[in-house]
């Protein structure tokens, strides 16, 4: 559990004023922007690239901090439905939904098919389920993805399990300071990556030498790049 998360625990149960949450979470956001993150949050390899995208489709750019974001698939939709006290504005043939820096409600977004979903949040709770795709980056958050069938994400200082499922295309997923489980069955992808300053529990086809490990699920027809530096990493077949 991060600071963020704890904040938001004192306030639920009553232990604290809406008040005196705004003022701690106001102060770690301080904290934060004056500390430099402990590692260097770019690909720190020539091997990484960006993950690539369908061209086809759609983006919800969610920027949102200090909430609990839900976004689940939903293929009955003509649109996205946005629920929660958000902003929702035009980019182009895409949406930006924003808050302010304040404690809010859930958010709750269903997307129909042909959208993805683009993040950039700091100290929120956020699950993912059934997207096409998840790309963006998360700062203190406890993230969750299931059957998700395409990743592009940069976490810092996250909790992360995710349950993926790739067929097609190259991924990408840069962590720091974080800790991981990622679930594979069922993904015909290769596996390359290196971690720093953690443990990998290889759970599946996976060989690591050194710092780099590898592996090959199905027939590999997605690419899968994972850097990871400091905390544990679970990787499951």
């Amino acid at each position: 559990m991060n600071d963020h998360e704890r904040i938001h625990n004192l306030l639920r149960e009553g232990r604290i004023t809406e008040e005196e949450a705004q003022i701690l979470l106001g102060a770690l956001r301080e904290l934060e922007e004056a500390s430099p993150p402990p590692h260097d949050f770019r690909p720190q390899t020539q091997q990484v690239r960006l993950g690539t995208l369908p061209p086809t489709l759609r983006w919800v750019r969610a920027r949102l901090r200090d909430c609990s974001v839900a976004v689940k698939a939903n293929p009955r939709l003509q649109e996205p439905d946005i629920r929660g006290p958000v902003s929702v504005q035009d980019d182009g043939a895409d949406l930006e939904v924003g808050t302010d820096d304040e404690i809010t409600d859930d958010v709750r977004i269903e997307l129909p098919e042909g959208w993805g979903l683009e993040l950039d949040v700091h100290g929120c709770d956020f699950e993912a389920e059934g997207l096409a795709w998840v790309k963006g980056r998360a700062h203190s958050c406890s993230v969750e993805l299931e059957r998700v069938q395409g990743v592009d994400l940069e976490l810092n200082s996250c909790d992360f399990e995710a349950t993926l499922k790739l067929s097609q295309g190259e991924h990408r997923l840069v962590m720091a300071s974080t800790d991981a489980e990622i679930e594979l069955r069922g993904s015909s992808v290769k596996v390359e990556g290196r971690i720093r300053g953690g443990d990998l529990d290889p759970r599946g086809p996976f060989t690591l030498r050194g710092r780099d490990f590898k592996g090959q699920l199905g027939r590999g027809e997605a690419r899968l790049w994972i850097e990871h530096n400091q905390g544990d990493l679970t990787l499951e077949a």
